[in-house]
């Protein structure tokens, strides 16, 4: 039997984890408006947090939880530990891959490229799409 190590989470309401995605759907938005006005940075930056907050949403609403760790790759393992289908784990992809490129944008000198910037955009909106629909039944 192999160890699996559980990472921390905390318990969430219902109504936390709504406002979790409402904070997703307005950063993505403002990413979304920050990228039409070639500011790739800000673009980038809003378009992380909201995968991050689109994951607490979904993690909230679904498990009740959301992670309790300030690393956000322990928010990634705990999203793969509770969403064991492999429809579901697909999406880990685009998570993961934003907050790879968390360092890179909030904590590096250079500028996001406007393709490094759409890219990050994309992943975002693709991810917080699942989590609307993920969570469609659970929002009444």
């Amino acid at each position: 039997m192999t160890d699996r190590k559980m990472f921390s989470v905390r318990n969430v309401s219902k109504q936390e984890a709504l406002e979790y995605l409402d904070k997703a759907q307005e950063s993505i938005s403002v990413a979304e408006e920050a990228l039409a006005g070639g500011h790739w940075h800000v673009a980038s930056q809003e378009a992380i947090l909201g995968a991050i907050a689109a994951n607490d949403a979904v993690l909230g609403l679904v498990y009740g939880v959301v992670p309790a760790s300030l690393n956000h790759n322990d928010a990634v393992a705990v999203f793969r530990q509770r969403f064991t289908s492999d429809q579901d784990r697909e999406y880990s992809k685009y998570l993961t891959r934003l907050i790879a490129k968390k360092k890179i944008v909030m904590y590096e000198s250079r500028m996001p490229t406007r393709a490094e910037a759409s890219g990050v955009v994309d992943d975002a909106k693709t991810f917080l799409a699942w989590v609307r629909t993920r969570t469609k039944d659970l929002r009444k």
